[in-house]
């Protein structure tokens, strides 16, 4: 077993086996500046992934920036690994209420007649009288609920006498001859 001045002795398993008389060992999330002698803890959202590597300091995992400073990866978001990379947008359809979130199963899948685009820490409700399936990723995956029509954007119920079975932007059907409904947003002809 050799040493080197100044630097650390490593096993395979990265367990420090035996320093030199004038080595440094940093305790764990601490490192050692260049041409220092002194410890420093790692800024805050920040650590030393590897003993291997103790100079300095890396974002943790969910944080983003450099080695000085480390933000939260903001809501609708996540970072897995540590460093300075940047953040992950969920994908559109999804949305993650989160800040600071390591994995992409932190993204939830838009649910109950809403929407969202990439990035989004929320979804957004469909309009009223109107619904979407899970995961849709736009205002207009949003479609008129049986007995109303027109867009995303505004639905009507059909009136007195019509009726509409099917979702989305179709028109409302007149009764057939010798029929009526006496009801507003109707989903069938009797």
């Amino acid at each position: 077993m050799s040493f080197v001045t100044n630097s650390l002795y490593i096993a395979q398993s990265l367990q420090i086996k035996t320093v030199a008389p004038d080595c440094f060992v940093c305790a764990l999330n601490q490192f050692l500046p260049t041409n220092t002698i002194t410890c420093q803890a790692c800024p805050t959202n920040s650590v030393v992934e590897t003993q291997s590597k103790p100079e300095q300091c890396d974002c943790a995992t969910g944080y983003t920036g450099n080695h000085d400073t480390c933000a939260a990866c903001g809501v609708g978001t996540y970072k897995p690994e540590t460093g300075s990379g940047t953040c992950t947008a969920c994908g559109a359809g999804k949305y993650n209420g989160n800040s600071a979130s390591v994995a992409e199963s932190a993204c939830e899948i838009c649910t109950g007649n809403s929407w969202s685009a990439a990035g989004a820490g929320a979804c957004t409700d469909c309009h009223a009288n109107s619904e979407a399936v899970d995961g849709s990723d736009e205002a207009d995956d949003c479609k008129c609920s049986a007995g109303y029509t027109g867009n995303h954007d505004t639905c009507a119920a059909c009136g007195v006498g019509t009726y509409k079975p099917e979702t989305g932007s179709g028109t409302c059907t007149a009764c057939g001859a010798g029929k009526y409904n006496g009801n507003s947003a109707s989903v069938a002809e009797s």
